[in-house]
This record gives C-alpha cells, structure tokens and sequence, in this order.
C-alpha cells in the first residue's frame, strides 16, 4: 500500500472497543486461515486420490487448479471483508477521537495489505 495513504499515527492509544475489534479481526483472520488449510487439503486430496500404487502418472484437469484457485481466493476475500467490516464499524464509533479513527480509516484503505 502506498505510503500517502497509509498516515504515521502517534500517540494512539486504543480503547476497549478498538481492542475488541482487533481481537475479533486475529479471531476471524484465525479462522478463515484454518478454513482454507481445510478446504486446499481437501482440493489436493481430491486431486491426489486419483493416484493408484502401481503408477506414477495422475492427471489433473484445469478444472481441478481452477475449482482449487477459486476456492483460495474465496478465502482471501472473506478475510479482507471481514477486516473492512470490523474497520468501518470502529471508524463510526470513534468519530469523536480522531487517531483512532484515523487508524481505522486507514485500515480500511488497506493499509494492513503488503
């Protein structure tokens, strides 16, 4: 992310409802990592059945990388949708203290994004 949009904030001290929030994001980050650990064994699984003993060949279909790739990406989104949920309903709840939602504002930019 570029740094304009992503401020130095100092002198931030979060509140309880900002320490929630970044508790119920690592909770759901947590969550959706698990779910894609799960699903792409899952998808290789699948994929791998396919081999038997006696050969080492096996085929895997396009469909099989794209119904894998599409289902990873799902998870991406999930998870950046649940942070950008968590950010606009903590930007809304702390109008009045202008760091914090400054942070959020910028979490919601995408500032947590490499």
């Amino acid at each position: 992310m570029s740094g304009g949009k992503c401020p130095n904030i100092s002198g931030l001290m979060f509140d309880r409802e900002s320490q929630e929030g970044l508790k119920r994001i690592k909770r759901d980050i947590l969550r959706l990592t698990v779910l894609s650990i799960i699903f792409s064994t899952g998808t290789m699984y699948s994929i791998f059945r396919k081999l038997t003993l006696p050969s080492v060949a096996i085929s895997i279909s396009k469909n099989d990388w794209e119904i894998f790739a599409e289902g990873m990406s799902t998870i991406s989104k999930l998870q950046r949708r649940a942070i950008e949920f968590e950010a606009i309903k903590q930007a809304n709840r702390h109008s009045s203290d202008a760091k914090q939602r400054q942070f959020w504002e910028a979490v919601l930019n995408g500032c947590w994004e490499k």
